[in-house]
């Protein structure tokens, strides 16, 4: 090494220094000051550059170990850097496998939400369909329940009177039957009506048969008038219901009753919108006129215009009121009762009097009524008739016709031939 080196030149140079005397190897003592002088400074120049090598190397030794102690600094950052490294490797390490498996975690969720798209836009194709048959049955669902309501509405058998209410209604009319024909009768009483002649019987006979014969002609008359405004389909003077009229027998015939009865219902409910018409206007305006021809025929005094005049004044509102009596049971049995239909009911005039399906009116004994002929109809009968599920007719009659016979017409006769 340069320091182990630099201490044998030393050794040397104290040997060969002059005057130095160094033991020669057989014992003797030589002097080498004037031998060794070119030697000396040979070795003293290379003691010199020794030195100056040691120092070189020293420096280079003393910059070897800072470099080292640099190095090994360095190295110890490294390996701190690396540890600091590697355990950033291990953490990255860590988290690339976490990250690796959420990851695979997404995949497996985009997977799933790829699926979970198609399915929704399945689930949303199915749902546009099922909306459209939704919209499609709901719609079909209110076409069939509007037509299950009609159909209830058609075929329901509940009428909105009863049996009861509509035989009150018909015997209410049977008295305004009553009330107008003799009402209208005792207008007539007074010479100028009926004459002289028949104002001198009509005085001399009790004074229920003073106007008998003319009131059982209006009652009569009013019978026939009412019996046709109820059986009428459409209440048109100038109207022939007889076409509508066979229509409805041959569903009659070949439907359930209620079908039929609907039908029928319907058919009469909106016969009146076809044509703007007071109907109840026309039939007081005709009714007037028929009472007034009656009169006149009875014997009246004046022009058909001053009794029609008199009827007018005297009976308008009564014979009113028998118009709108008549429309009302129209309307109750042409309208508003399905379950069966009912009809008015009236005794054939000359036809032979049967108890069973007539009532005798003014009383004769029940050996003559047996044996009478009918002279005209007073009063309303009504019959109920229905078909069954069967297709048989049932009848039933719920009020007689009460009518006149022709006793009553020669007990006047012989009345009237005794007073004579």
């Amino acid at each position: 090494m340069p320091l182990a080196l630099l201490d044998s030149f030393r050794g040397l140079l104290h040997c060969l220094l002059p005057g130095t005397v160094r033991g020669h190897p057989d014992g003797s003592t030589r002097s080498y000051n004037g031998e060794t002088a070119p030697l000396m400074h040979g070795l003293q120049d290379d003691l010199r550059k020794a030195k100056e090598d040691g120092d070189v190397w020293k420096r280079r030794a003393d910059e070897e170990r800072e470099s080292k102690r640099q190095s090994e600094a360095a190295y110890s950052d490294l390996q701190r850097r690396y540890n600091s490294l590697k355990e950033t490797v291990r953490a990255i390490e860590t988290e690339t496998v976490v990250l690796r498996e959420r990851a695979d975690t997404l995949k497996v969720v985009e997977e799933e939400l790829r699926m979970t798209k198609h399915l929704l836009r399945s689930q949303e194709q199915q749902n546009t369909t099922l909306q459209a048959i939704h919209v499609k049955t709901t719609a079909l669902l209110e076409t069939r329940s509007a037509e299950l309501h009609d159909a209830q509405q058609y075929l329901t058998k509940a009428d909105q009177l009863s049996d009861a209410d509509i035989l009150r209604v018909v015997e209410q009319l049977n008295s305004e039957i009553m009330q107008a024909g003799s009402g209208a009768v005792d207008t007539a009483i007074p010479t100028e009506l009926v004459g002289a002649k028949m104002a001198e019987l009509l005085q001399v006979v009790p004074h229920s048969d003073d106007t008998f014969c003319v009131q059982l002609a209006l009652q009569a008359a009013l019978v026939t008038l009412a019996r046709w405004i109820v059986a009428k389909w459409i209440l048109w003077p100038d109207c022939d219901d007889g076409d509508i009229r066979g229509i409805y027998e041959g569903i009659r015939m070949n439907q359930s009753q209620a079908v039929a009865g609907r039908w029928r219902a319907l058919t009469r409910a909106h016969a009146k919108t076809l044509r703007d018409h007071d109907a109840g206007a026309e039939l007081h305006k005709n009714l007037t006129v028929y009472v007034a021809h009656i009169l006149a025929l009875a014997g009246a005094q004046g022009s058909p215009e001053d009794i029609l005049g008199l009827v007018q004044a005297s009976h308008s509102d009564r014979l009113r009121s028998f118009v709108n009596a008549c429309l009302h049971i129209h309307k109750a049995i042409g309208e508003e009762l399905t379950s069966a239909d009912f009809e008015t009911v009236a005794g054939a005039c000359g036809a032979r009097f049967e108890a069973g399906s007539m009532k005798d009116e003014w009383g004769g004994s029940t050996d003559e009524s047996e044996e009478g002929t009918v002279l005209c109809t007073t009063a309303m009968g009504l019959r109920r008739v229905e078909k069954r599920d069967g297709g048989e007719i049932n009848s039933i009659m719920l009020l007689k016709p009460g009518v006149a016979l022709d006793s009553v017409v020669k007990e006047m006769t012989c009345t009237e031939r005794d007073l004579m």
